[in-house]
């Protein structure tokens, strides 16, 4: 039997739950974010991220997280940068 989009969610609901975790956080769209997302960080070249998501826009970019260590190391960039001025 094949796997439907509402038992993916419903189990995946079910195993957040049992786990602690708020499954309210958690929605069907969770997959394709973390899915750009690494495919992302993984350096994918975009035609294959919107491939594999079956993107036919650019709006893939969207779903893309960056990495809050990422971030980090950003501010503290700029940081520097300005207190040199």
């Amino acid at each position: 039997k094949p796997l439907t989009k509402q038992a993916l969610i419903t189990e995946t609901r079910s195993l957040l739950t049992k786990s602690g975790l708020n499954a309210a956080h958690y929605v069907g769209h969770s997959y394709r974010i973390g899915a750009a997302t690494t495919a992302a960080s993984a350096e994918l070249p975009s035609r294959l991220i919107k491939t594999l998501g079956r993107w036919t826009s650019d709006c893939y970019e969207r779903y893309i997280k960056i990495p809050l260590a990422t971030l980090s190391g950003v501010s503290a960039t700029l940081t520097d940068v300005l207190t040199a001025m």
